[in-house]
């Protein structure tokens, strides 16, 4: 969900910053406005996807390994432990 938020956010600014990007630089009445937004929305939805996607995918590998020094090992192996109870 957070990548599609992201995306959308940077489609919006992406279009909006195409089209005033081409309306300053062309023609008054040229149409170039409309091209400069699509090529604004296309950059802003490949850019804030993949922005989000890498974000997301550190904030996960950073998480996890985080969580994974956290417990302690025998927590890891829960079969040795049952294993223990029926030795013991």
């Amino acid at each position: 969900m957070f990548v599609e938020v992201v995306r959308m956010f940077v489609v919006v600014l992406g279009t909006a910053a195409g089209f005033w990007l081409a309306r300053d630089l062309g023609d008054p009445g040229s149409g170039i406005e409309g091209v400069g937004g699509i090529l604004g929305c296309l950059a802003g939805y490949v850019g804030g996807g993949r922005s989000a996607a890498c974000s997301t995918a550190q904030w996960a590998r950073s998480t996890a390994g985080r969580s994974a020094f956290l417990l302690p090992p025998s927590s890891l192996r829960p079969w040795e432990q049952s294993a223990a109870h029926l030795r013991g």
